[in-house]
C-alpha cells in the first residue's frame, strides 16, 4: 500500500508528531511505501517529497508587515499555494491513502478537496478539537472551556483564547466560521480519534459518530522493563498550566517523606520554582528538560509516574512511556487518561485539582510497594498487548480500508 502521510511538521515538535513519526516508521517496517506532504524546516528528517513541502510562517513574529499579515491571514483561511503544491505531488505520487494528521494554519484544509479531486481515500487523526473549537483545545484562560457548543465560535473572541489577544482570536474565529460555511471537512472519510473520551466528547459536539473510529496511540515496550524500583514519584512533561505540575508540588507539600522528580520545560516552570523556595521543599527537584538516554534513565528509577492534567488530555504520551518501562500512573480522572490508567490495575485514579487526593495516591502507592510492583507489570502487559505496535497496525489497516470503501471522488 501506498501511503501519503501529511502534517504540519516533519520533526519532533510534540506528542502529535511524535505519533506521525512513529506511524511513519512503522507503515516502512511493513513494507508499505510511504511519502510525506509538510512544511519546510531545516530542522525535518530527509524526505524525497520536500521539493513539494510548502513554506513555514512564524505566526508569532511581530515584525511582519501589514500586508504580509493580511496575506498570512488568508493563507491560514485556505492556502492555495498547499493545494497547488500537493496537487504537483498526487501527480508523480499516487497513493492509496492520505493519512492527516495537524493541518491547520500552516497548510490548511485546502489539500482537502485536491485530494478528493484524485480520488484519493481521507484519513485523518484528530489530535486535538480544532474540529469544533477554534483554539483546537477546549481551554480558556479560566480553565476548561465549552463556550463553543453549538457553533458559538464568537466566544474565543470573548475569552481571548489564543494567547491572550484579540486580533489571534479573531482571526481563528473567522477560520472556524469560513470552514464550516464551506464544509470543507466533509472531504475526510474517516477521522480518527486516540480515546473513547475525545470520540464522544465530539459527537456532542455535532460530529457524525460514523465517520469516527477510536484507535489508541501505540508504545514500543522497553525490552527490560524495570518494574517499580525507585524511591520517586516522576512527572515527564511540559510545564503549562493545564498540565497541573502546581497541584502535584501542592500534594509533595503536604507529603515531604515523598521524593519528587519534575523532568521538563515550560511557562510554568518559573512559578513553580519561587513556590518551591517560598515554601522552602527539599523534597521537590526540577532537572529542567531531558532527553535519550538520561529520560531513559530517570523513568528506569521511577517508583511510578504522575498525570496531574486538568484538561482534556486525548492518549497522553507521558502515561504510554510509563507503560513502556512498567511503571504505574498515579493519573487525574479527566479527558483521555481514565482510558489509559485502570484504577487497581496499572496505577490509581485522583480528582484533578485536589492535592490532597493526589497525595493521598502517591502515598498508597510509597507504602505499598509489593501493589506498586503489581500494577508495574501490568502496565508492561498493556505495553505489549492492547498498545503494542502490532495491535494499533492491524486497526490502522483496517481503518484504511474502510476510508477507502466510502470515499467518493470530488465532483
Amino acid at each position: 500500500m501506498n501511503v501519503l502521510l501529511v502534517n504540519k511538521f516533519y520533526f519532533p515538535h510534540g506528542g502529535s508528531e511524535t505519533y506521525f513519526l512513529q506511524v511513519e516508521e512503522l507503515l516502512k517496517k511493513k513494507g508499505h511505501s510511504v511519502s510525506i506532504f509538510s512544511t519546510r524546516d531545516p530542522r525535518n528528517k530527509q524526505c524525497a517529497e520536500s521539493r513539494f513541502f510548502v513554506e513555514k510562517i512564524d505566526y508569532n513574529r511581530r515584525d511582519i508587515p501589514l500586508g504580509q499579515k493580511v496575506r498570512f491571514g488568508a493563507r491560514l483561511l485556505y492556502s492555495f499555494d498547499a493545494a497547488r503544491k500537493i496537487d504537483a505531488l498526487l501527480q508523480e505520487v499516487k497513493p492509496d491513502v492520505a493519512h492527516l494528521h495537524n493541518i491547520c494554519h500552516q497548510i490548511s484544509p485546502s489539500i482537502l478537496p485536491v485530494l478528493k479531486r484524485h480520488g484519493v481515500p481521507i484519513v485523518q487523526t484528530l489530535h486535538d478539537f480544532k474540529l469544533v473549537c477554534p483554539s483546537y483545545r477546549m481551554l480558556s484562560p479560566e480553565g476548561i472551556c465549552e463556550r463553543c457548543y453549538g457553533n458559538r465560535y464568537y466566544n474565543v473572541i470573548r475569552q481571548r483564547c489564543v494567547k491572550g489577544s484579540v486580533a489571534f482570536s479573531v482571526l481563528l474565529c473567522l477560520e472556524a466560521y469560513f470552514h464550516r460555511a464551506i464544509r470543507i471537512y466533509d472531504r475526510v472519510d474517516l477521522f480518527i480519534a486516540s480515546s473513547q473520551f475525545y470520540k464522544d466528547k465530539l459527537v456532542s459536539f455535532g460530529v457524525d459518530a460514523r465517520r469516527i473510529r477510536v484507535l489508541p496511540n501505540f508504545v514500543q515496550p522497553d525490552e527490560r522493563p524495570s518494574y517499580p524500583s525507585g524511591d520517586y514519584a516522576l512527572f515527564c512533561g511540559r510545564l503549562g498550566s493545564e498540565k497541573g505540575v502546581l497541584t502535584l508540588v501542592k500534594a509533595a507539600e503536604r507529603a515531604p517523606d515523598i521524593r519528587l522528580i519534575i523532568a521538563g520545560s515550560g511557562s510554568e516552570e518559573d512559578a513553580i520554582r519561587q513556590y518551591l523556595t517560598a515554601k522552602k521543599m527539599h523534597n521537590v527537584e526540577l532537572v529542567g528538560f531531558v532527553s535519550g538516554e538520561v529520560k531513559r534513565d530517570l523513568i528506569r528509577r521511577a517508583a511510578f509516574f504522575v498525570v496531574p492534567s486538568e484538561w482534556y488530555e486525548n492518549c497522553s504520551l507521558s502515561i504510554h512511556e510509563a507503560i513502556a518501562y512498567g511503571k504505574p500512573v498515579v493519573g487525574a480522572r479527566i479527558g483521555g487518561i481514565p482510558e489509559q490508567v485502570k484504577a487497581g490495575y496499572n496505577g490509581l485514579l485522583f480528582e484533578p485539582g485536589n492535592a490532597a487526593d493526589l497525595r493521598d495516591k502517591m502515598q498508597y502507592l510509597i507504602s505499598h510497594p509489593d501493589e506498586t510492583h503489581r500494577m508495574g507489570k501490568n502496565a508492561a502487559k498493556m505495553a505489549t498487548g492492547v498498545y503494542s505496535p502490532e495491535v494499533h497496525y492491524q486497526e490502522l489497516m483496517r481503518i484504511y480500508c474502510d476510508a477507502a470503501s466510502r470515499q467518493k471522488p470530488e465532483n
